[in-house]
């Protein structure tokens, strides 16, 4: 995550929370709840930050490292606990064990 003073971690949670209170509130969120919220919040950025290449680069970017994130400590340990019950596909476990050889 990014490392950013707690005084703005603060402020950026009373957004998050009313966001958060307002989805509860939605009868059977979907996918595209979350897309439009998450576009919204990027649009609102870019018109604060002015439209730019580099500014729209840099909204692409914070979206690219948030599901970097999201993957690294929230799927690949799901993923992981899935391997350990149900079993590796035997194929990449091969795969993967070739150069050990």
């Amino acid at each position: 995550m990014p490392a950013i003073l707690n005084e703005r971690r603060a402020k950026l949670f009373l957004t998050k929370f009313s966001a958060v209170q307002e989805m509860k509130s939605l009868d059977k969120l979907c996918k595209g709840d979350l897309t439009y919220l998450l576009c919204t919040i990027a649009l609102s950025w870019l018109e604060i930050m002015g439209y730019s290449y580099q500014n729209i680069s840099d909204v692409k970017a914070s979206l690219t490292d948030a599901r970097d994130e999201i993957h690294d400590r929230i799927m690949r340990p799901y993923e992981d606990g899935k391997y350990e019950t149900n079993g590796d596909l035997v194929g990449f476990k091969n795969f993967l064990e070739r150069d050990k050889k």
